[in-house]
């Protein structure tokens, strides 16, 4: 099992996820972090997470917070959205279609 540090940098009006995101297993651990000062990191799957073991839809999961995978299956992608909400009040992230902030989490075998 593997622990994945994954920084989520603040660039302009984006949240932007390293690319390619890290391939994870089962039991591997996340912990989300921003290069912003003071920001706190959210990432908002719309379909399922590689972090619940149930079918629920529309989750998300906080940064500075210690996440296991939960997905133990053959290779999948997760589809997700980053944000990060600024000390200003401001938050900053995916608006539309394309966007550069969010990425897919690999996770399986």
């Amino acid at each position: 099992m593997k622990h994945h540090p994954i920084l989520i940098r603040v660039q302009g009006g984006d949240a932007v996820p390293p690319n390619p995101l890290p391939d994870m297993d089962f039991g591997d651990t996340v912990e989300y972090s921003t290069d912003a000062q003071g920001g706190v990191v959210t990432i908002v799957f719309q379909k399922l997470s590689p972090f619940r073991a149930d079918n629920a839809v529309m989750t998300s999961v906080s940064g500075n917070e210690t996440h296991t995978v939960q997905f133990n299956g053959t290779k999948k992608a997760f589809e997700c959205r980053c944000f990060v909400a600024l000390p200003n009040g401001t938050t900053v992230g995916w608006q539309a279609d394309p966007s550069i902030s969010g990425g897919a989490h690999n996770v399986g075998h």
